[in-house]
């Protein structure tokens, strides 16, 4: 474990020396928000289960999003949305769902052949409680589409092992990240955010300053007393580095 782990530290990037930047250990399924080596917030997360494994990377918030829209992507609506449409018609309706065209405009869902072979519209959920992305997501720009969101499924952060998702992280205490993240902006405090967490309409926040995000996958660690920390190779990804450093 201690092998493999500091091999894996080893690969960080320079950004994990900067001042402040946000942790996300997935093996932990937990979220540091970090400012001159001081923890400034914890949070539990849900990561991608084992065949939708949250990658490891980084990058840089960007920007809040507001009472989201969710863009169903594409595999999802396919395998998932579509087959349940065609059994029942209300399914869309039942689930705050609406058909939009590519130029962004809705579409009657009875004007869709949902038996077609090509779909050329996109499905997404309304904003509200019952959004999969809950109330807010958390927009740090990559090649994954991964990002972090809140989510309605809040019983989920109780369970000990939190694989669940389809790879992006969802966040414990969404209204106290966008705090945080919104602490250098004099224009917001935590009313104005649950406000905003409770539009009928998305809105986008940009931050005064991007922030890095670190996603990392540690089965071990060391705190600053010299305490070991394991937790279990949820992904099985240990043996392949200890046979890569034993070659």
């Amino acid at each position: 474990k201690a092998s493999v782990n500091l091999e894996r530290l080893r690969w960080l990037p320079d950004t994990a020396r900067n001042e402040e930047f946000i942790l996300v250990n997935i093996a932990n399924f937990q979220l540091d928000y970090l400012s001159n080596m001081d923890t400034l917030l914890t949070a539990r997360v849900i990561v991608g289960k084992k065949y939708h494994e949250s990658p490891v990377f980084t990058s840089e918030m960007s920007y809040i999003v507001f009472s989201p829209y969710w863009n169903i992507p594409t595999s999802i609506s396919r395998n998932e949305i579509i087959p349940k449409v065609l059994k029942d018609p209300e399914y869309l309706a039942s689930k705050n769902m609406e058909v939009v065209n590519n130029s962004g405009k809705v579409v009657n869902p009875k004007n869709v052949d949902w038996s077609a072979k090509s779909f050329p519209y996109m499905i997404r959920q309304k904003p509200g409680n019952d959004n999969s992305l809950g109330l807010v997501k958390f927009i740090f720009p990559n090649k994954h589409s991964v990002y972090i969101h809140d989510t309605p499924a809040r019983y989920l952060f109780a369970k000990e092992e939190r694989a669940m998702s389809h790879g992006c992280i969802r966040i414990q205490n969404p209204q106290d990240f966008a705090d945080i993240l919104l602490r250098s902006d004099s224009s917001w405090n935590i009313e104005k955010i649950k406000d905003a967490m409770h539009q009928s309409n998305e809105q986008i926040v940009y931050l005064k300053k991007k922030i890095p995000v670190i996603l990392v996958y540690l089965t071990f660690w060391a705190d600053s007393e010299g305490q070991g920390h394991f937790r279990e190779d949820v992904y099985e990804r240990d043996q392949e580095v200890l046979a890569a450093l034993r070659n």
